[in-house]
Formats: C-alpha cells, structure tokens, sequence
C-alpha cells in the first residue's frame, strides 16, 4: 500500500486591484464654469421677472381693501353715531357702502336726545300763557316720538312724527285737556289735536303750533345744551 500526503501551502489570493480612472482637471473645471454660469442665469431671470416690495405695494392693498372696508362697515351699520360713517366716508368716499353710509346719516342726523321749551300765548277762549320745559325728548331714527305726563291722563298729550332729511317735519300733538280751568276753559279730560311745523339743525330745532294753541317750541339738544352750561 502507497501513502500519498499532499501539502496545501496557505498562500494568500491575489488582490483584485480596480482601474479607478484619474479625474480629468479639464473637464472639472469645465463642469464648474458651466455650474457657475447656470446660476447666475437663473438669478438674472429671477430678478426680471419677480417685481420689486415697492410695486407689490399697491396690488396688494387693492387685494387686501374690501376685505379692510367690509369689516369697518360691519363695525358700524348698526351704528346711531354720526361720526362713525363720516369716519368710514372720508376713509372710503367711493367705497362699496359709501351710498348706504349716506342714506344712514341722514337717517340719524337729529337722533338723540333733546330738551324742549313750550311758550303757549293767551286764547281768545280765556286760557291763560304758559311756558313750559320739558327735557328727554328722543329722536331715533329721525322719528320723534314722546309723552308729556302719563299716556291718556288729562293733561298729558303726545308728539309724533318723522324728521325730513331736510331738518322739516310736520310734528302731530294729540293729548287731553288738563283739570285747571285756567288752562283748559272748555273742561278738562277734552280731547284736542294740533299740528306743529318745525325745522331742525344738527343743534336747535323751532317749531310754531297750528289751530287752536299756536305754542312755540324751541328744541334743543341735549349735548348742545351741557356745551353751553360748560361755556357759560
């Protein structure tokens, strides 16, 4: 019998060396030129075509205004004050609300609060003058509406009517005669009606009876009135 012995020598596998190509200087320098000059393409056509903050300005508050008016008006349509639609008509004159603010003032011109002096001469019937001061007489809505004394009770009687946008108004009075006599000659508890054609400013207001009591009223009012205790 033949013994064969083998020997395996452990001699390391060769390595496998890659080709790593050497980077071409040229063509990198070229790449970067070309990089160079496509941004300051892009930049050029950047800063030509997006206009400048200044030019945005106008476009932006045109897009931005309705939005702004709509909620001023929405802060002030249910508004009684006079100041507050002059402030919305002068910051816009030909604003969308502009005809509405208009219609409104002239709504509210004499809205408020008025005192009122009541000069009733002698009547041919007997009754004797007398002068009289009322105060808080409102005006809302230009519709002037008050009792003097208890609705219905003899000696009360009601004024009534709408104020023109013109500062006209033809006022109705309706009441029952007093219990004096030396007022009311004909009895008291009679019931009368009278008319009274007046004219108001912003401030005063006069107005002279018609029939059969041709009182003259002189209105005033009320922030008129505290501005010339202030001033006196």
């Amino acid at each position: 019998m033949r013994v064969y012995q083998i020997s395996v020598s452990e001699t390391p596998a060769p390595k496998t060396i890659r080709n790593v190509p050497k980077l071409n200087w040229t063509a990198g320098v070229g790449l970067l030129v070309i990089l160079v000059l496509g941004m300051a393409w892009w930049i050029d056509r950047k800063s030509s075509t997006t206009p400048p903050a200044d030019a945005l300005a106008p476009q932006l508050e045109m897009t931005l205004q309705p939005i702004a008016e709509s909620a001023w008006w929405d802060s002030i349509k249910e508004s009684h004050r006079s100041a507050d639609f002059n402030a919305y008509l002068e910051k816009f004159p030909n604003g969308l609300f502009a005809e509405v603010a208009r219609t409104r003032l002239a709504r509210i011109a004499f809205d408020g609060v008025w005192s009122v002096k009541v000069a009733c001469p002698e009547r041919a019937d007997g009754a004797i003058g007398t002068t009289k001061f009322i105060d808080n007489v409102r005006v809302t809505e230009s519709v002037l509406d008050f009792w003097s004394g208890t609705p219905n009770a003899n000696g009360s009687w009601h004024m009534y009517e709408e104020i023109n946008s013109d500062g006209t108004a033809y006022l109705e009075l309706t009441g029952l005669t007093s219990n004096n006599p030396k007022t009311a000659p004909q009895g008291p508890g009679t019931r009368y009606q009278n008319h009274v054609r007046t004219r108001f400013t912003d401030k005063q207001g006069l107005g002279t009876g018609e029939g059969r009591e041709p009182c003259e009223f002189t209105f005033t009012s009320t922030a008129e009135r505290k501005l010339r205790l202030r001033l006196a």
